[in-house]
Formats: structure tokens, C-alpha cells, sequence
């Protein structure tokens, strides 16, 4: 096997004897051996960057950091490998239009063509670890044709320039930094190597015995073979021998090969070594003589002392071919200990030669792992809808994924299934085709026997049916995604996926305001459980909707709610860094601790100052900004509940309130603060809730539809407050046709509404209720319940007949709906009736 990693760059070699005592050529060529790239780079920019009177030294030192960037390019991951390569291409692009002279032209171009090789080689490399993937496969095979040509264009000027033609003494040349005749020579001779090498790697891209694969090697063996009968070096000599034995292999003649490779030893060099040792594996891998190849190994490093990516990426299809044996004799002990043999190798593979062709190793593996897991013809259409994904064609993309997992549940393959369909949910989810991704995760888990990632599967399969009912809040998606809630919570009790089922459920049971049902399902999370945070974080979010939320609680509420988050907090891991959501906790509970009547000063403070100190432990940093943002709202009801108002007001600020969350928070804190009998204290914080309010009416255009019902009544709170009864009333109407499902927002709002609006007002919001009514499942108990608010707001305006008229229509049409809803809906249609019965008719 020939590859990338394993051929220095072309100029590393051209200057010849003319270089080989120049001290800067081997300064850069030591550093690119320790792989000092960033080192060289940073000087030969330098040199770059100062005046140059001799343009050929300039071509020089650009020519030096061409080679530098190419090299470095083999060592890294894209994007920075095709950043490095295309800077080299600027570079010597560049230095071609400024460079006059001809000799040092022909090396810039050579080098271009070279920049264009290495690319190649590097995709052909990254191609043959993922050998199902038709897409890069065809990319690889493209550059290498077009690097082909390129190396092809650029021999042909070296071989005019290699024509006899009054020129230089060759000292005069060296004096002058130009490449001799000699130069261009070897340079010839590198480019014609690397050509036909290019062309045994585009030859394995093509169909074995094939036409086009035939081309490709008699190419090569052609540009060899006329190398050979030049009068070159035996360097040059062995490795012309080296690529016929490769064609003959690529030909099927692997005994004629194996005997070609044997005849060329002893190598020139330890590299040349490796190369023939490589050619030599091959020959034993297509042979399945997986013995055979790890006595090469060995051997290898007995010569040379190390082994090279592409030797090390050879070790290990042999130990994956070798359990594959294992596996089908069947004899799972031997399976088990070549697989831990493949994950060391890997290891191995990172720590010695490095990330690049670790990551090709890694994604070698685990396309074998895919093929044993589903077939030849499932991994290839898997393939193909990885290729589609990645193409940006996630349609086709999923529909491939589909197909594949049909088939694989029709074949009653449930390993393969799971991957399929897992990765098919995904990519439904994405393009936000939640009945397809719900529908294909309920399968996934469902698969007998269970497959790995079946727990994931269920709780993607409630999530998806989460999102379908809040795009359509009927009662038939609840249902649904309630019952799939509760099927994994019972599926996976104990289990990580059984608790994230639990903490769903309760959630789901906050946002419809069952509180004690969602406390129940919290409480339901053991301690041991990674979802612990999140449940005791739902708690105190019952605690805060529910006691300490606007309107005010009695004290009774209060007191009852600060013993549970005093609980909640103190459950928190003891002598360790806490993660983030324990963090969020204490930040809220010091929030919750300072609207306490009186306020729990001293505790709020404890618990920031535990916060602060948690913070800088946080990782990544985003985490830590993140919690530090909702550290302002507490720090600034800290200062106000200890009277401090002028400090607290500087710190409500654009920069300190960032977020419709962050400001949300602080408002509700100063208003449940503002519920005092000190008169003197309630007009000192009515300035501090002046403020908050103005920044929240800023923050609006970033208001989400969960926020709005929140903002709204803040803001209506906080204007009343201020003695804005105007702005308050505003806000109310505007607000009213968002926030028109959620029946206790809504009561509130229409409380201040009814009792000052005018009747303009009044018919506005009778508009916004009626349109609210269109996203309600008709008949329902939420629906019935913003119907009667309809008929009262109509009452308050005046437009009793209308109303009268509406509040008929309803009874006849819905009167099994209201017989069967809750009592106080039906107390509030008759209260109603009563209230009409009285009109007298009109004639």
C-alpha cells in the first residue's frame, strides 16, 4: 500500500547537491521531521514579509513554505487541511506572477501540481478507510485524475527546460539560488514517480479487471518503465520496481508480485522499507492471511522500529478480519480477545501517529462493525443515505434510511433495525416530521430482543410526540404523548431512560397545572439517578408557579414552599464540583429565598456565594455565562431587600438583563417584594420595578409564546403599581389573544381589563378571544372555559344582546360538553344564564 503519509513533498528533494550544505534547507527540513510546522511557518513568513532584492531568494524562502503548509496539511483534519493546502496554492500562485526567472518558474509550478498530488492522496486515503461510501470514493478518484494532469503538465515544462541551450555555469547558478540542471533533474524524476503513484491509487477506485482500472496501470508502469531507461539514481531505480510489483498485484498476478517484492530487498532506506513491507501485507490481506500479515508487522518493526499510519491501519484490518473468523467458527473467546486487540490497536494508533489516521482507523472500524451488524447490502444502502445526508439532501436522505429499516425489520435483523431506524427518527426529527420520527422510535423500541439503543429510541419516540402536541394542543396528542410517557416509565424503571420518562411526566403535568401530580412524579426520581437535578428542579418550578408566583400566596403557602426548596437545595452532592443544573438551583432557590415574607436574607446570600464559587469550576464556559446572566436578578433583589435601592438600581441595566428570562425574573421578585404594608418601602421599589418593566417592554420582539403569558402579567401588575393604570390596560388587551388558553392568565388579566377599560377596549379583546377559540379542540372543558369569558367581557361592554345570542348558541350546541365539565364551568354558564335572564326582550 502506497500512501500519502509515507512520500515526502516534491522540493523537499529538488535542490540537490546545490542544497545539501545549505544550513536553512536542513533548519526547515529538521523542523517538518519533528513536525514543527507552525515553527517554520512562523519564520519563513517573516522572511517573506522583509524586503527581498533578490526575487529568488523570495522564491526561495515561498517555495520553503509551500513545501512546509503541504506537509502540515497531512498531519490535520479538514477544514484546517484544506485551509493549509489552499494557502499554499495562493502562496505560489503569488510568487509565479513575480517571479521573471524560468529555472526557479518551473519549480513553482511543479510544486502547484505537487499541492494538487497531496490533496488527492489525502482524500484517496480518507476514502479507502470508509470503502462503502460511493460518494468520497468517486471524489477521491476525480482528484486523483486531475492531480494526474497536473503532474503530467508540469513534467512536460521541466523536460523543455531540461533541453540543452546556453545557460549559467552551474556555479553561477548557485551563487544565484537557481536550481541547476542537475535540480530539475531529480525534480523530473520525483514528479514522474509521484505521477505513476497517483495512478495506482486512482487504478484501486476502479472496478478490479475493468478497462479504466487497466488504463490507470498501464499508465503507470509506462512512466516508470521510460524512467527507468534514463540514466537516474538507484533510489529512483527501486522505487520504479516497488510500482511494477504494486500494478502486478493490482492486476490479480499477486505470486508474480509477491516474488517482485521479495526480489527488492535489501531497500535503499528505512521508509523504503516500510513501503515494501506495505506492498507485501497487501498482498497477505487480499489473500485473507491475516498470520502471515501480523508476522510482516513484526518483522517491520524489528527493521525500521516503528510503523507508519498506513502499516498500523493494515495491523488492524487484519485483527478485524481475524475476529471476523473468530466470530463465524464460532469461538467468542478468541472474538472477544482480538477485539480487545482492535480497541488497543486504536489507542496505539492516536498516541503514535497521531489524529489523522487515528480518525481514519476509527472510521475504518466502525464501517467493518456496520457491515457485520447489517450486511454488505444494507451497509451499502446505509451508504448511500449517509452520502445524501451529508450532501444536504436529508429527504432522500431519510427516505433511504427508511427503506433500510424495512428491509432489516423484514429480515428480522432487530441490531441492524435499531441502527437504522434510530439514525432514520433522527433525521426526521431535523426536518421536523415528527409523526414519521415518532412512528420509527416507537418501532426501534419496541424491537424484540431489545436492542442498545432502544432507551433512547423511547424517549426521542415521547419527545417527538411532545412536540406534536404542542403544535397541536388537542386532547387526543396529550393523550398520546401522555401514554407513551408512562409505557417507558414503565418499560425502563430504574433506568436512566424510565427516570427521563418520570421527569417528562411531570413536566407535562406542570405546564397543565397539576402541581401535586407534578411534585408526585419529581418525587418518583431516586437520588441515584442522573435525572435527580432536573426532577428537584421541577419542583422548585411547581414551587414558583404555584406559591410564589403573582398573585400573592397566604404565609401558610409561603412557609410551606420555603421548607421544600430548603430541601431540595440541601440535597445537593456534598465535596464535589457541582454540575450545572445544581448550580441553576442554588441561583433560583436565592431568588425564591429573598420573596419570602420576611425575606431569607442571610440564606440567599449562602447560597450565592456557594453559587460564585461554583461557577469558575464550570465547563464549558457558555455554562458559566450562562448561570452567571441569572445571577443579576438575585444580586439586585439581595440589595433591595436589604434597602440598598440606589445600588440595586444601577444594576438594572441593559448589560446585567440581557434576556426576557433574566428581567422576567427580577420583576416578579420585585413585586412579590412590593407586597408590604411599608408605604415608604413600596414607592422606593416601585422605581426599581419602573425600570425592570421598561427593559422587559424592550425585550419584547425576543418574547417566545411560553414568555408572553408571563411578561404580560408582570407588566399589567407593574404599571398598576406605578399608578399607569393606561399602559396596564394595553398590555392586558395586546396580551390577551396569546395567552387567551391558559385560563388563569387569562382571568387575571381580564379582571384588570373589565374594570377600566373602555368600551373600544372591551371589543378589541372580545376579538382576540373569539380568534383564541380557533386553536381550542370545540367542546372542550378549556374551550367552554374562554367561551363564557367571551360572554362576560361582551356583558362588561355593553353588548348584552350579542352576548345573550353567543351564550345560546353554546348551551344548544354544546350542552353534553357543559353537562360533563367541571363544576365550576358549569356554575359560571349558569351565573350567566341569570345574569341575561334579566334583559328584557327587544321587539
Amino acid at each position: 500500500m502506497r500512501t500519502s503519509a509515507l512520500v515526502l513533498c516534491l522540493c523537499l528533494a529538488t535542490l540537490s547537491s546545490a542544497r545539501s550544505q545549505d544550513a536553512d534547507t536542513r533548519y526547515f527540513e529538521g523542523l517538518r521531521e519533528r513536525r514543527l510546522f507552525s515553527t517554520a511557518e512562523e519564520v519563513l513568513l517573516r522572511r517573506l514579509a522583509r524586503p527581498q532584492r533578490n526575487t529568488d531568494l523570495a522564491a526561495k524562502a515561498a517555495l520553503e513554505l509551500a513545501v512546509t503548509y503541504t506537509e502540515h496539511a497531512a498531519w490535520v483534519l479538514p477544514p484546517e487541511r484544506d485551509e493549509l493546502l489552499e494557502r499554499a496554492r495562493r502562496l505560489l500562485d503569488e510568487h509565479l506572477r513575480l517571479q521573471p526567472s524560468l529555472p526557479s518558474q518551473q519549480l513553482l509550478i511543479a510544486q502547484q501540481a505537487v499541492v494538487l498530488a497531496m490533496k488527492a492522496e489525502l482524500a484517496a486515503a480518507d476514502a479507502r478507510a470508509t470503502p462503502q461510501d460511493l460518494v468520497a470514493a468517486n471524489q477521491a478518484r476525480s482528484q486523483l485524475l486531475s492531480a494526474t494532469a497536473a503532474l503530467r503538465e508540469a513534467r512536460e515544462r521541466l523536460q523543455t527546460s531540461l533541453k540543452p541551450s546556453p545557460a549559467p555555469a552551474t556555479r553561477d547558478l548557485q551563487a544565484l539560488h537557481l536550481p541547476t540542471p542537475v535540480d530539475l533533474k531529480v525534480a523530473y524524476g520525483l514528479l514522474t514517480l509521484r505521477q505513476a503513484r497517483l495512478h495506482l491509487d486512482a487504478a484501486r477506485f476502479f472496478p478490479s479487471q475493468g478497462a479504466d482500472r487497466i488504463d490507470q496501470l498501464l499508465e503507470a508502469e509506462g512512466l516508470v518503465r521510460n524512467l527507468s531507461s534514463q540514466n537516474i539514481s538507484n533510489d529512483f531505480q527501486w522505487d520504479s520496481r516497488l510500482i511494477l510489483a504494486q500494478a502486478a498485484f493490482l492486476r490479480g498476478e499477486s505470486q508474480r508480485a509477491e516474488t517482485m517484492l521479495a526480489a527488492l530487498k535489501p531497500a535503499p532506506s528505512t521508509i523504503a522499507e516500510q513501503q515494501r513491507m506495505a506492498a507485501l501485507i497487501e498482498v497477505a490481506l487480499a489473500a485473507r492471511s491475516y498470520d502471515r500479515v501480523l508476522e510482516h508487522l513484526r518483522q517491520t518493526r524489528e527493521a525500521t522500529g516503528s510503523l507508519t499510519g498506513p502499516l498500523w491501519l493494515m495491523q488492524l484490518e487484519a485483527l478485524v478480519g481475524a475476529r471476523e473468523l473468530a466470530s463465524a467458527k464460532p469461538d467468542a473467546a478468541l472474538a472477544k480477545q482480538l477485539q480487545e486487540e482492535v480497541d488497543i490497536t486504536l489507542d496505539r494508533i492516536r498516541q503514535q501517529v497521531g489524529l489523522v489516521w487515528w480518525d481514519r482507523a476509527d472510521r475504518w472500524v466502525h464501517q467493518a462493525d456496520m457491515v457485520r451488524d447489517l450486511g454488505p447490502e444494507l451497509a451499502a444502502l446505509s451508504q448511500a443515505a449517509r452520502a445524501d445526508y451529508l450532501d444536504g439532501k436529508k429527504p432522500a436522505a431519510l427516505a433511504r434510511y427508511q427503506q433500510a429499516f424495512a428491509r432489516a425489520v423484514k429480515e428480522n435483523r432487530p441490531t441492524a433495525a435499531g441502527e437504522l431506524g434510530y439514525i432514520g427518527g433522527s433525521i426526521a426529527v431535523e426536518l421536523q416530521e415528527y409523526q414519521t420520527a415518532a412512528d420509527t422510535f416507537q418501532q426501534v423500541a419496541a424491537l424484540t430482543p431489545p436492542v442498545k439503543n432502544a432507551p433512547q429510541s423511547a424517549m426521542m419516540w415521547a419527545w417527538t410526540l411532545g412536540q406534536i402536541a404542542r403544535a397541536e394542543p388537542t386532547g387526543e396528542h396529550r393523550a398520546a404523548w401522555r401514554a407513551a410517557l408512562l409505557a417507558n416509565a414503565k418499560q425502563f424503571k430504574a433506568e436512566p431512560a424510565g427516570d427521563e420518562a418520570l421527569r417528562s411526566l411531570g413536566v407535562l403535568a406542570l405546564e397543565d397545572r397539576r402541581w401535586d401530580e407534578a411534585i408526585d412524579w419529581f418525587r418518583k426520581i431516586p437520588p441515584t439517578s442522573p435525572a435527580f437535578t432536573a426532577a428537584r428542579l421541577g419542583i422548585l418550578e411547581v414551587y414558583e408557579k404555584r406559591s410564589l408566583g403573582l398573585p400573592a400566596a397566604t404565609p401558610d403557602q409561603l412557609a410551606l414552599a420555603w421548607k421544600e426548596i430548603s430541601l431540595l437545595v440541601s440535597a445537593r452532592p456534598q465535596g464535589v464540583p457541582l454540575p450545572e443544573g445544581e448550580v441553576e438551583l442554588l441561583i433560583r432557590a436565592a431568588g425564591l429565598a429573598l420573596r419570602q415574607q420576611p425575606p431569607q436574607t442571610k440564606t440567599a446570600e449562602e447560597y450565592l456565594a456557594l453559587a460564585d464559587a461554583e461557577l469558575s469550576k464550570l465547563s464549558p464556559p457558555e455554562a458559566s455565562q450562562r448561570l452567571g446572566r441569572l445571577l443579576a436578578p438575585s444580586r439586585i433583589l439581595l440589595l433591595a431587600g436589604n434597602d440598598d435601592m440606589l445600588a440595586a438600581e444601577e444594576l438594572i441595566t441593559t448589560e446585567k438583563l440581557p434576556s426576557t428570562l433574566v428581567t422576567l425574573t427580577l420583576l416578579e421578585g420585585l413585586l412579590q417584594q412590593s407586597q408590604t404594608t411599608d408605604l415608604t418601602r413600596q414607592r422606593r421599589l416601585a422605581v426599581l420595578i419602573r425600570k425592570a418593566a421598561e427593559r422587559l417592554e424592550q425585550l419584547e420582539p425576543e418574547w417566545t409564546k411560553v414568555e408572553r403569558a408571563r411578561a404580560a402579567i408582570a407588566l399589567v401588575h407593574a404599571w398598576r403599581l406605578c399608578g399607569e393604570s393606561s399602559k396596564a390596560i394595553q398590555w392586558a388587551i395586546a396580551s390577551l389573544p396569546d395567552i387567551a388558553a391558559d385560563s388563569v392568565a387569562r382571568r387575571e388579566l381580564l379582571e384588570m381589563v373589565g374594570s377600566q377599560a373602555t368600551p373600544a377596549d372591551l371589543a378589541k379583546v372580545v376579538k382576540g378571544l373569539q380568534a383564541a377559540e380557533t386553536n381550542l379542540e370545540k367542546g372542550s372543558n378549556e374551550w367552554l372555559s374562554l367561551r363564557a369569558d367571551t360572554v362576560r367581557v361582551l356583558v362588561s361592554a355593553g353588548d348584552r344582546p350579542v352576548a345573550r345570542k353567543l351564550l345560546s348558541a353554546t348551551q344548544l350546541i354544546y350542552r353534553q360538553q357543559i353537562k360533563s365539565s367541571p363544576p365550576e364551568i358549569q356554575e359560571r354558564f349558569q351565573s350567566l344564564v341569570r345574569e341575561l335572564a334579566s334583559d328584557k326582550p327587544t321587539s
